[in-house]
């Protein structure tokens, strides 16, 4: 996180005369956006027509919610938020390897974790990615202790908590989640939290589409 740091009071000084800037335009559609949710409760990027534009609305609305704090502040959150994701993402990979493949990783090996990744771009870009990242590895490393315990009940409660906002992430991440529940149903043979927790992954996607049509 040291390295981040440097890189962003470096490229402040050095390339963009002291003005925080994101690598990708997909970064200021999501705080335009977030803007408009949060000031006229609409869906938009210029503000007056509506446009679901966000290639994640979970992170859209986080976003959202932060527009409370003044301009200057609130430009600083998609940096701060992928900063934030990536230290958990260390966290929750130092907790796989250490519970699920019972392999004591040292501080240097998780050093170098940190420098092979790309968290670097990531926090440049701005984007969701990170927090996508976090939100897997949270569902895989329950879904793994779940396959050691397949009576652990707080794990299958941890699993449909977490399926909704891992699918409301990225779309995409549906392919992920149907993927867990058909081996939970093919070789844990626990049909029911296997549909249980497909279904409760489209819950957040369900009230979205919901609004979308009622304000259609």
């Amino acid at each position: 996180m040291i390295l981040t740091f440097a890189t962003l009071v470096y490229s402040l000084k050095v390339y963009t005369n002291g003005f925080f800037t994101y690598a990708l335009d997909d970064t200021y559609i999501h705080l335009s956006m977030a803007k408009n949710l949060a000031t006229k409760f609409i869906l938009s990027v210029d503000g007056y027509h509506y446009a679901n534009a966000s290639s994640s609305p979970l992170y859209t609305i986080i976003l959202a919610f932060f527009y409370v704090l003044p301009d200057k502040l609130f430009y600083f959150i998609p940096f701060l938020l992928n900063i934030l994701s990536q230290i958990l993402i260390l966290i929750v990979v130092k907790k796989i390897i250490e519970e699920i493949f019972l392999y004591k990783i040292l501080h240097l090996q998780m050093i170098l974790l940190f420098l092979l990744t790309p968290f670097i771009p990531l926090s440049f870009g701005g984007m969701e990615h990170s927090l996508q990242i976090l939100l897997i590895l949270l569902l895989l490393y329950n879904f793994l202790l779940l396959l050691e315990d397949t009576k652990n009940q707080k794990i299958k409660i941890t699993m449909v908590i977490l399926a909704p906002f891992v699918a409301f992430v990225r779309y995409e991440n549906f392919a992920l989640i149907f993927m867990i529940s058909f081996v939970i149903a093919l070789f844990k043979k626990d049909y029911i939290f296997s549909i249980i927790l497909f279904i409760s992954s489209f819950f957040f996607v369900f009230l979205f589409g919901l609004w979308h049509y009622i304000l259609d």
